[in-house]
């Protein structure tokens, strides 16, 4: 249980992770067109 908790943090934190980096990279392109 502690496992599955652990690999889902992780994934949660990989997710937001890509998520942030994905916006940040609509933000540059909006600013570069």
């Amino acid at each position: 249980m502690a496992l599955k908790n652990i690999n889902f943090n992780t994934f949660l934190i990989i997710f937001i992770f890509c998520l942030i980096v994905h916006l940040n990279h609509c933000i540059l392109i909006g600013i570069v067109k």
